[in-house]
């Protein structure tokens, strides 16, 4: 007898009608309850947030899929595919502007696959979602390099990239340093 992929206490169709009825009659927030709470003890199980995500997109009203894309986003993280993640965060974000992903450290992959894909107005945005958000991280300094890289060599605001320089060079002890002074010809000719 072969194990079923989704949970037994309630079967996944008719739990998935009532989340789509939810949805569809504008009410996202029931939608999203009924889906964290049958969730809450799925949280590893890649397929069915799979399964979902890819059913809901299918859906008119379908703002409750924000509800399970952060943990969709960290299972695909987990299994390295930093594109269809990224492609998960930019579906978010085009439905709910404040969409973020659920933890710090997913930021970076999705920032280096937004830079991949020259989608560096996304990569900038996501790097000042991120400085927001978390002023006092550890990877702060990291994904402020990242935009100084974008517009830097991307040409695409050297004035803003000279002000973030200068605040980059002040931390002459970090791993990066090497690779900020190497912008100071760049932008400072």
């Amino acid at each position: 007898m072969n194990p079923t992929p989704f949970p037994a206490k309630k079967s996944f169709e008719p739990f998935l009608d009532e989340v789509y009825r939810e949805s569809m009659a504008g009410n996202a927030t029931k939608a999203g309850l009924l889906l964290l709470n049958y969730m809450q003890d799925e949280v590893d199980n890649f397929e069915l947030y799979q399964s979902l995500f890819n059913r809901m997109k299918l859906w008119e009203y379908n703002f409750a899929i924000t509800k399970i894309s952060p943990r969709y986003i960290t299972l695909l993280l987990a299994k390295k595919d930093r594109h269809r993640a990224f492609e998960v965060y930019q579906y978010c974000q085009a439905k709910t502007p404040r969409f973020m992903p659920e933890e710090p450290e997913q930021f970076l992959p999705l920032i280096y696959q937004a830079i991949d894909e020259q989608l560096f107005p996304f990569a900038v945005q996501m790097t000042r979602y991120f400085e927001q958000r978390y002023p006092t991280h550890n990877n702060l300094i990291v994904v402020q390099f990242l935009r100084l890289f974008v517009w830097a060599e991307k040409a695409t605001d050297l004035v803003r990239g000279r002000r973030l320089l200068t605040v980059l060079l002040k931390y002459k002890n970090h791993p990066l340093s090497s690779k900020i002074k190497h912008y100071v010809p760049l932008l400072f000719k």
